[in-house]
């Protein structure tokens, strides 16, 4: 395992300036004093003005941001206007977002850190502009209703007494005034003044729960505000939403101007949620810019990009299409290394960058698929071919700057023809921080493993690249943050959430990715207009659903039988603040724990109680190497499972949950220590969470003094061309029905034969004249008079002792194919799989040592349709063949 460590043990000095923990989801901590010493020019200034360009070879969007200048406090400047130049813009029907890169609006104020732009192909008509130096980082945005000034992971609480003093003790001079007229105590600019006896009211606002960006869906975007003294919709008057790419503190403005306001009166509101809205309590600004903030707080469920084309299309949200004639897009990885470029074809970050595209496909069906390697580098959204690639000289676009880790170059088109149309993703680009190019060093680490196995402080790649391909199917940024502190004691933030601290591993969806995902995949009928030719949205695929993923919304009334086994699927689970434990609620003591991909299940006991045994069967990791990783230098287990016995009658509300009365861990198979006490004809409720994000499959099996004995002993028998079963019942034991259930998989059941007859009950045999071929399973359900129901041992009965049985499962199959052998010939084999044409796409050769051997094959690379499994025998020979599905 290799680490890439640049910035570990980077400590912020805070001093008189509050700090965020060093966090960011596609960012790394750039500390003031580097940002002082690598600009060439500090000023204070106010955005004027934008304008958008392509560059010569129409590969990229640039925009000149106008800014007028109130100080200069290094360097100097001969007018009283700067242009500054950032990646993205719109022109003429056509736009382009770069993630976690700067991105200005008009009227923005506050400090700018510059220096010479390093754009490779930016238009020469913006070569004499500027560049902000660690891009977002390098931006102090003033929010002058609190006089404060922040950027990721910085926030000055006090402009006059802690910025200006930073910064005057920092460079060693004062600044020079450039224009008098502007003071941040004296200014009467929008949004500044305070509540006050004039202020507006606000009574309520609905809906609670919103979608930013979702403007077709305006059911759920539009808000509606109610209260007095709102005034007319002029001057100051503005609707303030929590700033969702900067965090708490910060707002962002919806003046009364702007298209976002359907409607302003005296006394309601509506107004559209913007993308950059987050969770939080809204505020209105009245004409004369008295303020007022929402007694509750708005929650933004998840959030929807859009793009601003200007002019008479204006902003629109924007959709995914079926770009590569196969329902969505192809993904290709660069192999080119040439401009100092490196071919992440070979590279670990490939691997990790599959394990996220995966975790989107298989938790919403999200229709990405490998499309190869390319050569090319040049970074073009546009152009479609979506590549995946290591910083280099030839993007195009210039180092990527100190500070970003990875960035998400989205591409979007509209038919301009007609403003009503839909907007569509044509593609995207995602870039990743290479340490022998970009600038800076890169503190992540590539995995499989979780930096916990590291020693020291890391960020994950694999978190950093699903928030990505967030941004590449089209979500904005939430607020949702990560709760607790400390190493294995905190909670990770939500997958869209801008930040994440060191350590910290997310690598499956919670509720809001997965809502959020599943809407941008699902067709909504738009019209895209006549530029677009054939099918123009995604077609999803199925996913994969787990389906003890939320808390039960019922429990049982029966108890549950003895040697029950239930699987869980942490591979496909989720997070969800709304049903889950939180993130102090899962350890007796009240510790903290992560909370990020977890399962439930409720049992309830007999009526004497006594003690519960589970046993751990069948655990697997995905991938296989987690099972691997080592115990880094905190101590915390970096893999496994937890699981909280919690003894409640019915789900208790998200975040809510009682202690538990039993938390224990595991990461392999096993009996884990038995759980005493559990009260009589009582309901129990399981949760269990991956460990650092393991995603683990397995099996638990319920057994203990807590449930019933089993009351009916079941036997069988094969004889000649059928099998027989016989029967024995306690006749202590009131049996109101009886029913016996076979199956070909040992999991699965289906009635075969009711036993009526009260002496059948008691004492019977059956004869399966019509059995299954292979291994048959089969076992009695016997339920009392109180609805009490117990199950039989399962007796399995093998029709094919010594034949040679193949079965395939899954099928349809999605990313893995399971052969299963039943043999006494033991030796090596092989499987070949034959695509539709004929070709071989995969062999695989394997030993076969016991009677029952499960071979597992992994497919997710290959496309969806028919495929053929043959299984060669130790001579070559072919021996089975079946056809299965990919999906």
């Amino acid at each position: 395992m290799r680490s890439y460590t640049g910035l570990a043990g980077f400590i912020l000095a805070c001093l008189t300036i509050y700090c965020n923990i060093a966090r960011a989801q596609g960012l790394y901590p750039i500390s003031t004093d580097q940002k002082i010493v690598k600009s060439s020019l500090i000023i204070e200034g106010k955005v004027i003005s934008k304008k958008s360009a392509w560059n010569a070879k129409h590969t990229m969007i640039y925009t000149t941001n106008e800014v007028e200048v109130y100080k200069v406090f290094k360097g100097s400047v001969q007018k009283n206007t700067v242009e500054i130049i950032t990646v993205g813009g719109a022109v003429d029907g056509y736009a382009i977002q770069a993630s976690h890169m700067l991105e200005l609006s008009k009227n923005d104020i506050g400090v700018f850190f510059c220096r010479p732009h390093t754009a490779k192909s930016a238009p020469p008509a913006f070569n004499t502009a500027l560049e902000v130096y660690s891009s977002s980082q390098g931006f102090l945005k003033y929010n002058l209703s609190t006089k404060t000034a922040t950027a990721p992971f910085i926030e000055y609480t006090d402009i006059e007494g802690l910025l200006y003093k930073d910064l005057r003790a920092k460079l060693g001079r004062s600044p020079e005034i450039k224009n008098t007229k502007f003071s941040i105590e004296r200014a009467k600019s929008k949004f500044q003044s305070d509540n006050s006896t004039l202020a507006p009211l606000i009574s309520n606002f609905s809906p609670s729960t919103v979608t930013a960006g979702a403007l077709q869906d305006p059911d759920n975007n539009v808000l509606t505000i109610n209260g007095s003294g709102f005034g007319s919709g002029a001057g100051d008057a503005a609707v303030l939403f929590q700033h969702a790419d900067l965090g708490a503190g910060n707002k962002y403005p919806v003046e009364f101007s702007s298209p976002f306001i359907i409607s302003w009166s005296s006394t309601q509101i509506r107004v559209r949620v913007p993308t950059q809205a987050g969770t939080g309590p809204i505020t209105v600004v009245d004409n004369a810019g008295n303020t007022v903030n929402s007694s509750t707080s708005l929650n933004v469920l998840y959030s929807v990009l859009t793009a601003d084309f200007g002019g008479a299309i204006g902003i629109k949200q924007f959709n995914l299409g079926n770009m590569n004639g196969s329902g969505g897009y192809s993904v290709k990885f660069s192999t080119s290394t040439a401009n100092s470029g490196l071919n992440i074809n070979s590279s670990p970050a490939k691997a990790t960058f599959l394990r996220a595209m995966n975790t989107w496909k298989e938790s919403i069906g999200l229709n990405f698929i490998e499309g190869g390697t390319t050569s090319q580098q040049s970074v073009n959204p546009d152009d479609g071919e979506n590549i995946v690639e290591y910083d280099n000289d030839g993007t195009g676009l210039g180092p990527l700057s100190d500070g970003v880790l990875a960035t998400c170059y989205s591409g979007v088109t509209i038919c301009t023809n007609d403003p009503a149309n839909a907007a569509r993703k044509t593609g995207f680009d995602i870039v990743i921080r290479n340490t022998g190019y970009s600038s800076g060093s890169t503190p992540f680490t590539l995995g499989p493993c979780p930096p916990l196995s590291e020693n020291s402080n890391v960020v994950d790649l694999e978190t950093v690249l699903l928030h990505e391909l967030g941004h590449a199917l089209n979500l904005g940024h939430i607020v949702d943050p990560l709760v607790g502190a400390g190493a294995g004691t905190a909670s990770p933030g939500k997958v869209m959430h801008f930040s994440i601290a060191y350590n910290q591993r997310r690598i499956s969806l919670d509720y809001a990715a997965k809502t959020g995902g599943l809407y941008q995949v699902t067709p909504h009928g738009y019209n895209f207009g006549n530029c677009v030719v054939g099918d123009p949205a995604m077609a999803p695929i199925e996913p994969v659903v787990e389906a003890k993923d939320d808390c039960p919304a019922t429990f049982p009334i029966s108890t549950i039988p003895t040697a029950t086994v239930v699987n869980f699927d942490l591979a496909h689970a989720t997070s969800n603040k709304f049903s889950d434990p939180a993130f102090n609620q899962w350890k007796t003591d009240g510790t903290g724990s992560n909370v990020t991909n977890t399962a439930f299940y409720a049992f309830k006991t007999n009526q004497t109680g006594g003690n519960l045994t589970l046993e751990v069967m069948n655990y697997i990791t995905t991938p296989a190497a987690i099972a691997d990783c080592p115990l880094g230098s905190t101590g915390v287990p970096p893999k496994g499972v937890k699981i909280s016995l919690y003894k409640v009658n019915s789900c208790p509300t998200g975040g809510s949950f009682p202690t538990p009365i039993n938390y224990q861990l595991f990461n392999s198979d096993g009996e884990l220590p038995v759980i005493n006490g559990l009260a009589a004809s009582s309901t129990y409720l399981v949760a269990v969470d991956g460990i650092q994000n393991t995603k683990a499959i397995f099996d638990l099996k319920f057994t203990g003094t807590a449930l019933p004995v089993q009351s009916t002993e079941l036997t069988g028998l094969v004889v000649g061309a059928y099998n027989e079963l016989r029967w024995v019942t306690d006749p202590t034991f009131d049996v109101f029905s009886m029913v016996l259930e076979r199956s070909e998989d040992g999991v699965s059941f289906q009635e075969i034969k009711e036993i009526l007859d009260q002496q059948q009950q008691q004492m019977g045999q059956y004869s399966d004249l019509n059995p299954l071929p292979g291994l048959n399973y089969y076992r009695l359900r016997v339920e009392n008079s109180s609805g009490l129901i117990q199950y039989s041992d399962v007796v399995t009965l093998n029709r094919s002792e010594n034949e040679f049985v193949m079965k395939i499962s899954p099928n349809p199959a999605i990313s893995v194919i399971n052969i299963e052998i039943l043999n006494n010939d033991f030796g090596p084999y092989g499987a070949t799989i034959y695509n539709a044409l004929g070709q071989q796409v995969l062999v695989r050769k394997f030993n076969v040592s016991t009677r029952r051997h499960v071979e597992t094959l992994r497919v997710r690379n290959l496309l969806r349709g028919m495929y053929f499994v043959v299984v060669f025998g130790k001579n070559g020979e072919k021996v089975k063949s079946a056809t299965v599905k990919l999906k």
